[in-house]
């Protein structure tokens, strides 16, 4: 690809992440042979490729999304405002559609998710201690580049540390929890419902639940 690959370009995104791989090889191999030139012109695509994650969410942040439209969707239909609990849902199923997308890619290239040594930071963190760490982590970052007058790469890291802020609604304290289960348990009372877990609760449980995947 050229400096200034434009999204249309990848369908998912695994393909992305595909042809960073591609790419890092390419820049391992110049370097073997001591082609400078051309591994810095590969870094250069690597980087511009690699600010186009903001366009291409992982299966995580996408799980992340449908859950926050799923409490924007209950909480429009406890206003009694059908309308918009229809414009959400219409937004849930195509979430879901492009989580299938992704799936999908991710088991025709033979991956679980993105590599990890290519994948943005935090993206495949399973605690929220180990998402409050790496989000400091990018917050130093960001102020050394800002200091050596990186303003480019500083903004880059920035816009990782903001993406990993939208995870900690899937990966909730315990206090968050406790305090999401205790409001839909009250919901669900007035309406005379049985027992239920909100959206948030089981995304989260399942999340949390689920194997990690095999190296």
């Amino acid at each position: 690809p050229s400096i200034g690959t434009t999204t249309s370009q990848f369908a998912s995104r695994a393909d992305l992440e595909a042809e960073l791989t591609t790419l890092n090889e390419t820049v391992e191999q110049a370097l073997a042979t001591k082609d400078h030139a051309a591994a810095s012109t590969s870094r250069d695509e690597i980087y511009e490729l690699e600010l186009l994650r903001i366009e291409y969410p992982t299966i995580l942040e996408l799980d992340t999304q449908i859950v926050q439209n799923q409490k924007e969707m209950t909480a429009a239909i406890k206003r009694k405002d059908f309308v918009n609990a229809g414009k959400i849902s219409d937004v849930i199923d195509a979430l879901e559609q492009q989580k299938k997308t992704e799936e999908d890619k991710m088991q025709e290239l033979g991956g679980t998710e993105t590599p990890a040594e290519h994948v943005p930071e935090g993206a495949a963190l399973t605690s929220r201690i180990g998402l409050e760490e790496e989000i400091q982590k990018l917050t130093t970052r960001v102020q050394t580049t800002v200091m050596e007058k990186d303003f480019k790469r500083a903004a880059d890291v920035q816009n990782r540390s903001s993406k990993l802020e939208l995870l900690k609604v899937a990966l909730p304290t315990m206090p968050d929890i406790g305090e999401e289960n205790d409001d839909t348990t009250s919901e669900v009372q007035k309406v005379g419902g049985g027992n239920s877990i909100s959206p948030l609760a089981e995304a989260t449980t399942s999340y949390i639940m689920k194997p990690p995947p095999e190296s």
